[in-house]
């Protein structure tokens, strides 16, 4: 084999490596680090500050990046679930784990700490050119309605136990589970 022939199959085996890299990280259940923010006690103290109901909680604390590291791995499964359950089209899911953008808030809830993850997917992100592409880092995100465009997971830090998951309600996707059901609407 002559060097050129060499270079161009190293270059071939790279671009495949690359390749398959970006594929399995594209079809895996994992959350993007980069598309997560922690936001400290201190900012949702001013959060809370600023809204026109007091919140329930009795503070709050911030979260270190191993406490969310730890809930990720717990989130992944059960969001790629709830997905599952609700945004498909036959076998295949319209959503993936890996287009979820995530805020953390520590809470003080009857004691007990918890950390709380606020996801919406990046179809979302995309959707609000009306803001800096990084607003997401600077405010608290949500919706009533998009189902699992959004949703809300919570984490007992003490116990390092998994407490839940919740998809936004979904009026549209409601009507087609009914419906797949055979029940009324």
């Amino acid at each position: 084999m002559n060097l050129y022939a060499t270079a161009h199959a190293v270059l071939a085996l790279a671009a495949s490596l690359s390749l398959a890299a970006a594929e399995q990280h594209q079809d895996s259940g994992a959350f993007r680090p980069e598309w997560s923010v922690i936001f400290t006690a201190e900012q949702m103290a001013s959060f809370a500050a600023g809204q026109k109901r007091p919140t329930r909680f009795e503070g709050f604390w911030t979260p270190s990046r191993g406490d969310v590291d730890q809930f990720e791995r717990l989130i992944a499964p059960q969001l790629t679930q709830e997905i599952s359950r609700h945004q498909t089209v036959g076998d295949t899911s319209l959503l993936r784990v890996n287009e979820y953008y995530r805020q953390y808030i520590g809470v003080l809830d009857g004691g007990v700490q918890r950390l709380i993850a606020n996801g919406f997917h990046s179809a979302f992100v995309e959707s609000r050119r009306d803001r800096p592409a990084d607003f997401w880092k600077h405010e608290l995100t949500g919706a009533f309605d998009g189902g699992c465009m959004f949703f809300h997971a919570a984490y007992d830090v003490a116990k390092r136990a998994f407490e839940g998951l919740a998809c936004q309600r979904d009026p549209l996707q409601e009507t087609i589970d009914a419906e797949r059901n055979g029940q009324p609407p």
